[in-house]
């Protein structure tokens, strides 16, 4: 059967705030990657989102006393908190055991291989801030965990996402689907699920866009619970619990928009700055950030973001794959779609996706954002503060450029030795 490419945006919520509830892997001790962590802490202080729950994968303790102390400074200390309580769990029906098995060490072996790829182009570059730094995510960690008793009483997380989600909420997955799954097999609804994981392949993009024959790559998210995915590909095709999916594809989205370029640092740091002064104005919902409780729960998610960066928590380049949702969640036309596609899992860790026989609108993949819509909706600001953001930046990567030059003398002199 022949299929025809389409590509249509997804409608934007049709009121702020928007009801979500927010599914991630919060950094901890041994977590391999904190933007889940960034993605709460911006939606946590965001008042264009009406934040009814945050489930969290795989639920340490020290992810909690983390999400709860970020909800503290967000003003969101309601804000219920799940976790995986309940022992039966899809992920533990395997295909068979040997199949499950020889998947995971596939798994592994081909993640092990991409970081290894990743770890030397950085350090032929001579660039170490990209690499995952373990040691920094543990302070991270300890940094965002502070006092906060994590033993509060905890919510299990599909029981959570059944009793809050209804059919105007959007669910946001930052991590593998287990939390959903498991919700989706209790009578879960919502709305719309947006997540990130898959692969954009190349035979679904359009042809005057095509860049590459790249039809399969790893997605780390979709590879820790496959048997999940399974459960989520059935409810989206069902279209009864979930009336909409968007599959992020985020190695479609590696750009100096969608990491923590100078850019992204100088826009941050210009926002924080204004919102602690009181001006900073959306253009959708004049005011929605400068009302009293809106403009306090900002400045202080905003200045905490900086204060990791500040501390070396959030590396040069660091890719920000998630926060990408936040924005696609208030406007979806940051990105470019293709309708009716079906995601699958390639083997051997790898993901793909084509498209769906029955030419169905859902499920969709994006395949690129404009960065310029992309900064302006996760960080708005006045069209006059741009100036102020460019000098800013400037600024950065001068600072960038003496460090390095400095780096290399230091560097000279010992080879001198």
């Amino acid at each position: 059967m022949t299929t025809t490419k389409t590509s249509t945006c997804p409608a934007p919520p049709h009121k702020l705030p928007v009801r979500v509830c927010l599914d991630v892997e919060v950094v901890d001790k041994s977590s391999r990657d904190i933007d889940d962590t960034l993605l709460l802490l911006l939606i946590a202080g965001d008042p264009r989102f009406d934040l009814r729950a945050v489930t969290l994968t795989p639920g340490t303790e020290a992810q909690v006393a983390i999400t709860r102390r970020i909800l503290t400074r967000a003003g969101r200390s309601e804000v219920p908190v799940g976790v995986p309580l309940r022992k039966e769990n899809i992920s533990e029906n395997p295909l068979d055991a040997s199949t499950k098995e020889s998947e995971v060490r596939n798994d592994l072996k081909t993640n092990s291989k991409h970081e290894s790829q990743s770890a030397k182009r950085n350090s032929k570059n001579g660039s170490k801030s990209a690499k995952i730094n373990s040691t920094k995510l543990s302070d991270a960690a300890k940094y965002l965990g502070g006092d906060i008793p994590s033993s509060l009483q905890q919510d299990d997380a599909a029981e959570l996402l059944c009793r809050v989600s209804d059919k105007e909420t959007v669910i946001i997955t930052g991590s593998q689907l287990t939390n959903v799954a498991n919700a989706l097999q209790q009578g879960m609804i919502c709305r719309r699920w947006v997540g990130q994981g898959g692969f954009a392949s190349s035979s679904v993009l359009p042809e005057q866009i095509k860049a590459d024959d790249i039809e399969t790559t790893t997605s780390y998210n979709l590879n820790k619970d496959k048997a999940a995915f399974t459960t989520m590909m059935e409810a989206i095709e069902e279209g009864k619990q979930i009336s909409e999916a968007l599959f992020v594809s985020s190695k479609r989205h590696a750009d100096e928009s969608n990491q923590m370029s100078a850019k992204w640092q100088a826009r941050l740091k210009v926002a924080a700055e204004k919102q602690a002064a009181g001006a900073i104005v959306n253009k959708q919902t004049p005011n929605v950030f400068s009302s009293g409780s809106a403009a306090s729960a900002r400045k202080e998610t905003l200045e905490l973001f900086l204060e990791l960066c500040s501390l070396g928590y959030i590396s040069k380049d660091k890719k920000l794959h998630d926060v990408l949702l936040l924005a696609v969640v208030l406007e979806p036309s940051v990105c470019s779609w293709t309708n009716g596609v079906e995601v699958y899992h390639a083997g051997e860790g790898k993901w793909g996706s084509r498209m769906h026989p029955n030419q169905k609108e859902f499920p969709r993949i994006s395949y690129c954002h404009d960065p310029v819509a992309y900064l302006e909706v996760v960080l708005p600001l006045p069209t006059a503060m741009e100036t102020v953001v460019k000098r800013e930046e400037a600024q950065l990567l001068e600072a960038e450029s003496h460090q390095e030059v400095k780096g290399n003398k230091v560097k000279g002199k010992k080879k001198r030795r």
